[in-house]
Order: C-alpha cells, then structure tokens, then sequence
C-alpha cells in the first residue's frame, strides 16, 4: 500500500512537470512570428537607413555645390569690388581732369571774349575815328566853300563902296567865278579822292601780280577780322568804308558774290591805309578778303549786302 502511494505521488508530480514544459510547436511558431516581425522590422530600418544615408549623401553633395558656388560669388564680389574701386578711382580722375579742361577752356573762352570785347570796343572807336574824319573832311570842304562865299562877298562890298560902275559892269563875270569856284570845290575833293582811290588800287594790283595774280589769292572764308559801314551817295553808289583788325593787312580785294568764281574776274582792290579802305561800289552782294603782302593766304573776310 505504501508503494502504490509513491507511484502515485511520482506521476502526479510528473504530469506536473510535463504540464508546465510549453508546446513547442505553439513556442516555436510564436518564435517563428517574432523573428519575422524583427526581420520585417530590420529591412524597414535598414530601409530608413539607406534613406537616410542617400539624403545624407544628397545634403552633402548639396552642401558642397553650394559651398563652390558660395566660394565663386564671394571670389566674383571681391572682383567686382575691386573693379568698382578700380572705376571709381579712374572715374575720379578723369572727372578732375575734365573739370580742369573745363575750367581751362571756360578761362580760355573768357579771355577770348574779354579781347573780342576790347578789339569791338577798338573797332567802334576806329569806326567812329574813320566817320569823323569823312564828316570833318565833309565839313572841311563845306567850310571852304563858305569861306570862298565869305571872301566873295568882301570883295563884292569893297566893289560896291569904291568901285560901283565896274562892280554893275564886272558883277555877271564875279557871279560866273563864284559859282565857278562853289562847284570846283567839291569836284576837286572828288576828283582828288579819286586819284588817291585810284593810286591805291593800282598799289594793290602790282602787289596781287607779285604774288602771282588774281588766281593766285587764295580765299580763306574760315577767318572774320571784317568790319565794315556804308552811305549812300548822290551818283547812286555807295560809300562802302571796310576796316581789317589785323595789324598786318597790306590791301584789301572785294569781289562781287555773283561774279566771284569767274575766271580771272577782276576784283575792286586798294591798300589798306590804317587798316581800312574806302570803295564807291554799286548795290549788291560782296564778298571781303584783307591780304598780307608777304603771304598769299589772305588774314580777313567778311561778306556784305547794301541796297
């Protein structure tokens, strides 16, 4: 009895133990399910970590690009400082250059203007010199013939007081020798500037001849050193007084605008008697050249139209 009771007792305690060993299909199958989950879990991180590892490769690369073109256009900014300094510093220069041109061609001008303004000034009193001289040498005429009306007129009184028989006798012969002498006063002036005019345009040829004739003034219409006035006379023509600033002008030639290219036209010329000359020329258009005599270029022009 007491052995049934030990044999008992071991398979209780067997079943016991068998009952706690766990299935190992059931164990297996559950190990099975686990190592795919970490399996699955694996390719997943290894997944991510692919991923991650190309987007660390991409930013690096990225990176990289960016670092050379970071590096390019800070190398292409320091150029372009050094090119804006390298500008502003010529740019500099030049404008202190131009404003020095600038001051010294304004200075230039001005001087220019200031002795444009002293050689008109010279200009108008040589022009009212030259009027007052042609009025005075007017009025000394004038003077003339009233001096010879006066003289006539004391020599008529003294007849009349001494001698009034031959006065009544000789009077038509003494009215016939004052207008004689009233009318020859005025054409001795004429006839006396005509002679001067005339001397002085022959002056004025044989210096063209020597320099080679009339082809050979060379008409330079560049130059302005003219100027010039007129008055309208009695025979319908005008007194044309012409004035040369240069102090080196020797004559002067006046060609008629129309006929001034012809051949061998022949121009109206005189010497230059203190610069200016004296010409009777018709209404029209003229043309000016002051001449030196020791040059063939001539130092004047101007053009003219009176009517």
């Amino acid at each position: 009895m007491s052995s049934t009771f030990c044999l008992e007792e071991e398979k209780n305690r067997i079943i016991t133990i068998i009952e706690k060993v766990p299935d190992l299909v059931t164990e297996n199958k559950n190990l099975c399910e686990e190592v795919n989950y970490w399996k699955n879990k694996f390719v997943t991180l290894q997944e991510e970590v692919n991923n991650h590892y190309n987007a660390a490769i991409y930013n690096y690369e990225l990176c990289m690009k960016y670092e050379t073109k970071v590096t390019e256009l800070t190398k292409s900014l320091q150029n372009m400082d050094a090119k804006t300094k390298e500008m502003s510093e010529e740019y500099t220069k030049k404008e202190q250059k131009m404003n020095e041109e600038s001051n010294q061609k304004i200075t230039e001008l001005n001087n220019k203007i200031n002795q444009l303004e002293e050689k008109i000034v010279l200009l108008n009193e040589e022009k009212e010199k030259l009027l007052a001289d042609i009025s005075s040498a007017k009025t000394r005429g004038k003077d003339q013939e009233v001096e010879s009306k006066d003289q006539f007129s004391v020599l008529e009184s003294n007849d009349k007081e001494k001698h009034t028989p031959i006065q009544q006798q000789n009077e038509p012969k003494q009215e016939e020798i004052t207008n004689e002498t009233n009318e020859n006063t005025p054409e001795e002036a004429k006839e006396l500037e005509k002679i001067v005019n005339e001397k002085k345009s022959n002056d004025a040829m044989k210096i063209i001849e020597k320099l080679g004739g009339i082809k050979a003034l060379a008409k330079n219409t560049n130059l302005n050193n003219m100027s010039w006035s007129y008055n309208p006379k009695e025979d319908g023509l005008f007194e044309v007084i012409i004035f040369c600033s240069d102090k080196s002008c020797s004559f002067i030639a006046v060609y008629n605008s129309q006929e001034m290219n012809v051949e061998e036209n022949q121009p109206y010329c005189q010497t230059s008697n203190d610069h200016f000359c004296i010409f009777d020329l018709p209404a029209g258009s003229y043309e000016i050249f002051a001449y030196n005599d020791e040059s063939l270029e001539n130092i004047g022009y101007s053009k003219i139209t009176f009517n």
